[in-house]
């Protein structure tokens, strides 16, 4: 009789946690992007598979659209963002509040351990980053507050080492009409 008893209160201590956790992983979802719907206890793990997790994340793209919702567990949401539009856009006044983001075990394999995001559109981020730091370096000059003919290039002999002179440099605004060559 005892053990039955027992058992009785196993199962249901076992089916009100499944409960409690079903329940929870329903109501912190409405702040988040939609995404595929949750296993309680599992997430959205049973649909990505850990060697494709980049086709997966992109089939869930064309069903949620560039910016969705997934489960790593009961309790560990991911707000993927596809695209370098999507990434702009969430990132565009709100950078400080993806910072700062732990690492996520699943992914670390998958990503070699490079960073702690997810990012699809890195490698467009980075050449824009790029692009945008190189216009920004064409619009300045360095130049010496001196005539060049005056600068010592000698360096100064001190013990074992050849230490370089000291230069100073200023950071001017280029004039662009002034530099464009005409022919």
């Amino acid at each position: 009789m005892e053990a039955t008893g027992t058992w009785a209160l196993l199962l249901a201590l076992a089916l009100l946690l499944l409960l409690t956790l079903a329940l929870s992983g329903t109501r912190a979802r409405g702040h988040l992007p939609p995404g595929p719907t949750p296993l309680p206890l599992l997430g959205n793990l049973l649909q990505l598979r850990p060697g494709a997790l980049y086709s997966g994340l992109m089939r869930l793209s064309k069903k949620y659209g560039p910016v969705f919702t997934i489960y790593l567990g009961p309790w560990r949401p991911v707000v993927v963002l596809v695209g370098q539009e999507a990434v702009r856009e969430a990132l565009g006044g709100q950078a400080e509040e993806f910072s700062g983001r732990g690492t996520v075990a699943m992914l670390e394999g998958t990503f070699d351990g490079h960073g702690k995001r997810v990012c699809l559109g890195e490698g467009l981020a980075k050449a824009e980053l790029f692009l945008f730091f190189t216009t920004i370096l064409q619009a300045f000059s360095l130049e010496s507050p001196c005539p060049p003919d005056t600068l010592s290039l000698k360096p100064t002999v001190s013990g074992l080492f050849n230490i370089p002179p000291a230069f100073q440099l200023q950071v001017r605004p280029t004039d662009l009409h002034s530099t464009t060559q005409t022919r």
